[in-house]
């Protein structure tokens, strides 16, 4: 079977996923952090907002504040994000910073801007750097960081040596960087030739030029129509070129055991139509015939030959691999309810580090974790001078998988009101209230101060489901304490985020322990 292996952050993929009819595989080489803003920016000190992720858009606290500014976006995604939340003057480009600094030099004069860019921690190509270089006013204010992963899943990995990936879709430059890392620390380069990239740009692929891939592809547009389209035709191509592979091997077979055939019938006929003829033997002429074939084999045939010699050398180093897994398998307790991994370890101190460090590793890759292994972590904990948390004493089993708790909210039927601000009917402005002015207005009526009314709705922002689907995915406590706290928070989705808020805390705690371990470890060796 073919994938598409999309390596974007998890929430990004799965919009991907349900835009696409194609078989794919998610393996997000990057995590989202947000990052607390100390100083909030006033809204009329700037002429525009700037924005090169979707995501720095939604996770921007003001961004309803520059609702009548024009902004200008980085791609359709971006743009159409904007105008779901409210904007009403939006430049798009084509999924290029260069070329959205273009657009804002051709369409404004640096002497009248002064522009704020909200994005992520890296960016390939700095347009509030470069902006001020040509005379403009800009600042760039970076709200979230991205922590790459280190490693790809086995699922993800058996992929690549199955041939199994076709498409690999990259977005940024540090995705491209992350992924050439983990290609040379899993020893991937020779999984490659049959594998395509696609991006929008070539300098986001320059991290990996220096590997052979099948095809590296450029398209401006990289939406999910444009991801199915070179898919499909990439898979038909692959497709199409077994088949040529099938039928020279064929070809080249039936030559063979032609050749084989009429040599054998003219030695078998020779003795009796012509008796004075040399006797021959059959090992002789198979010889003659493999040699005949090596001097006049064609050039596919030679081809399958050697593919055919590489093929068997392929199997032979998965026999060996397989036949390396199951001595290991015999000797090595496996991670089961009955003999967790870290049974082998004798130091109490080592024995609880290895301990930690499995459920540390399995709460970041969000997978099942047996009940027993977490049940353990008390027994094993007490035998070191280590001391436990008290939810931690009282674990009895793991805490939810982020993925499950996502699904939960995602299931949920929450209505939101519109909260709408509108003025009193004879009133231009706002009432000041005080006791001094309430005496007087008894006298002379109501005092009212001459301003803009305010904005008759309140513009769209996330929704509570958002909110909270984001706050989990990027592990944002704070974010979490803050949904629990607001009393416009349904009591089933506290329920989920309460769930969501133990799962980080336990994970926290186990980072301590890890580190308190570790340091008893070392002092024990010196």
């Amino acid at each position: 079977m073919s994938f598409i292996l999309l390596t974007r952050p998890l929430d990004d993929a799965s919009d991907l996923e349900k835009n696409l009819s194609v078989p794919i595989l998610k393996a997000p080489l990057l995590t989202i952090e947000l990052i607390p803003q100390k100083e909030k920016e006033n809204a009329q000190e700037y002429t525009g907002l700037i924005v090169t992720s979707a995501r720095a858009l939604m996770i921007f606290a003001q961004t309803t504040t520059f609702l009548k500014k024009p902004i200008w976006c980085v791609g359709e995604k971006t743009a159409l994000t904007a105008k779901k939340i409210g904007f009403e003057t939006i430049y798009t480009a084509n999924n290029s910073a260069e070329d959205l600094y273009h657009q804002i030099l051709e369409k404004t004069a640096a002497a009248n801007e002064k522009l704020l860019h909200i994005c992520g921690e890296n960016l390939h190509f700095d347009i509030v750097e470069a902006l001020l270089k040509d005379g403009y006013q800009a600042k760039k204010k970076i709200i979230y960081k991205t922590i790459p992963a280190e490693n790809l899943s086995e699922s993800i990995l058996d992929a690549f040596k199955a041939s199994e990936i076709k498409l690999i879709p990259l977005y940024s430059k540090k995705t491209a960087e992350i992924l050439a890392t983990l290609i040379d620390h899993h020893k991937l380069e020779g999984s490659l030739q049959t594998v395509s990239l696609l991006s929008c740009n070539s300098t986001i692929l320059d991290p990996l030029q220096k590997f052979k891939w099948q095809k590296v592809i450029m398209k401006k547009d990289l939406s999910p129509q444009t991801l199915e389209k070179v898919f499909k035709e990439i898979d038909t191509q692959q497709e199409s070129k077994m088949s040529q592979k099938c039928f020279w091997t064929l070809m080249g077979g039936t030559a063979v055991l032609s050749s084989l055939i009429s040599i054998g019938c003219f030695y078998t006929l020779s003795s009796r139509v012509l008796p004075h003829a040399p006797s021959l033997q059959m090992e002789e002429v198979e010889k003659y015939v493999s040699k005949a074939l090596e001097q006049q084999a064609t050039g596919p045939l030679d081809k399958i030959n050697i593919q055919i010699t590489d093929l068997k050398t392929e199997v032979t180093a998965v026999k060996d691999a397989i036949e390396t897994v199951k001595q290991q398998q015999a000797t090595t307790p496996a991670l089961s309810e009955t003999t967790p991994q870290v049974a082998f370890a004798e130091d109490p101190l080592q024995k609880a580090f290895l301990l930690v460090s499995n459920l540390l590793e399995s709460l970041a890759q969000d997978i099942e974790i047996p009940t027993s292994l977490w049940q353990q972590l008390p027994k094993t904990i007490e035998k070191t001078p280590i001391s436990l948390s008290e939810k931690l004493k009282n674990i009895s089993s793991p805490p939810a998988l982020k993925q499950n708790l996502v699904k939960e909210i995602q299931a949920l039927d929450i209505k939101e009101e519109i909260i709408t601000v509108t003025p009193s009917p004879n009133e231009t402005g706002t009432k000041i209230s005080h006791p001094w002015l309430e005496k007087i207005e008894t006298f002379i009526g109501k005092i009212v101060v001459n301003q803009e009314v305010p904005s008759q709705e309140t513009p769209a922002s996330p929704s509570l489901k958002e909110k909270a689907v984001m706050s989990i995915h990027t592990q944002n406590r704070d974010e979490i304490k803050k949904l629990l706290e607001d009393t416009t928070t349904p009591d089933h989705l506290k329920s989920i985020l309460r769930q969501a808020d133990a799962r980080l805390e336990i994970t926290q705690d186990l980072i301590k322990i890890k580190q308190e371990l570790l340091e008893k470890i070392f002092v024990g060796k010196e």
